[in-house]
């Protein structure tokens, strides 16, 4: 769509769910291609629905881009999930987007993204090589 379209970089992105869409925990959603849809339409959504949404639309504009599970328990949601939030890569270097929680962190480089021992414990969970 042509909105989806302009957000054409990570800046952009950012800007836009900083902006336009706003958290909100709404339980009986997941984290699936078509929660990007939901979070798009409705303008809301939990850490997992907005980082399916920012990792459409990363994908879309050509960027390297994953769904990252923090293993931060005061990170949790009340249904106990880890927290989600979108790894991706410019100019090889990794960098997190994390506009899913209800003050959004906007883009933080990997290195800097919680503390060294919840990254660690991150790893173990990821289900796919981390970039």
């Amino acid at each position: 769509n042509i909105v989806s379209d302009r957000l054409n970089s990570p800046e952009l992105l950012d800007y836009y769910e900083r902006h336009v869409i706003s958290y909100r925990y709404v339980r009986g959603y997941g984290e699936g291609p078509e929660e990007a849809r939901r979070v798009f339409t409705n303008k809301y959504g939990h850490c997992a629905q907005i980082t399916a949404f920012t990792v459409y639309v990363l994908q879309k504009a050509g960027y390297e881009a994953r769904r990252y599970i923090l293993a931060d328990r005061a990170l949790m949601s009340p249904k106990g999930n880890y927290h989600r939030a979108c790894l991706f890569i410019v100019n090889g270097e990794k960098y997190i987007m994390d506009n899913g929680r209800s003050i959004p962190h906007g883009i933080v480089r990997f290195e800097d993204y919680g503390s060294s021992e919840s990254r660690k414990k991150s790893e173990q969970l990821q289900g796919e090589p981390i970039l």
